[in-house]
């Protein structure tokens, strides 16, 4: 629902606005605590965290979601940014794959 006078930016566009603000939240969160965690796992995180796309993302204020006149409604102008953004998460996805999950189930045995 927009209000009269205001144009919606496409919902792509809006959801991946909030989105990237929570993302962002999250990661500074984790980023503080970098002593504690793999170098590896740094790395992905500060990269998803400076990449191109999230800090453009970042640049549309959350409470403008649906005010802000986005500049593009075609995503093939962001294909090769959606590429490199998202292969960021595999990463994440498989750095969890390998390490947390064995690390979570470990700790669980540990306290049984």
């Amino acid at each position: 629902m927009t209000l009269e006078g205001f144009r919606a930016i496409p919902c792509f566009f809006g959801i991946m606005i909030k989105y990237t603000h929570e993302i962002d939240y999250f990661i500074s969160i984790l980023l503080d605590k970098t002593a504690f965690m793999e170098p590896e796992l740094v790395k992905i995180l500060t990269e998803i965290k400076t990449h191109g796309y999230h800090q453009w993302m970042l640049s549309y204020d959350k409470s403008l979601i649906f005010t802000a006149r986005h500049r593009h409604d075609n995503l093939i102008v962001f294909e090769e940014s959606f590429l490199g953004y998202f292969s960021l998460f595999r990463d994440l996805e498989t750095y969890a794959e390998k390490k947390l999950k064995k690390f979570v189930a470990r700790k669980a045995l540990l306290h049984h």
